[in-house]
């Protein structure tokens, strides 16, 4: 099992409107593969993800996942900080 940390915060320059941290958790983690374990924690005007993948799935595709759940709406207003 690999487990892979993302902090995501609100981008106070954009000029979309952008919902709650905890609601945004919920439309990012809705967006994830559903095999994929995940315990969101908010703090700082965004939030840290931490998931767990199932063994086997190369670190590439699980930064793919993640790319293509920002890149659908419902997360406007927010970007990936950090992947570690």
């Amino acid at each position: 099992m690999a487990i892979l940390t993302i902090r995501v915060l609100a981008d106070q320059a954009s000029d979309a409107a952008f919902s709650p941290p905890e609601t945004a958790s919920i439309r990012l983690v809705a967006r994830l593969p559903a095999q994929w374990r995940c315990t969101p924690v908010m703090a700082g005007g965004g939030f840290t993800l931490e998931i767990e993948t199932p063994d086997g799935e190369p670190p590439a595709a699980d930064t793919q996942a993640i790319d293509r759940a920002f890149a659908e709406a419902g997360l406007n207003g927010w970007y990936l900080a950090e992947v570690s």
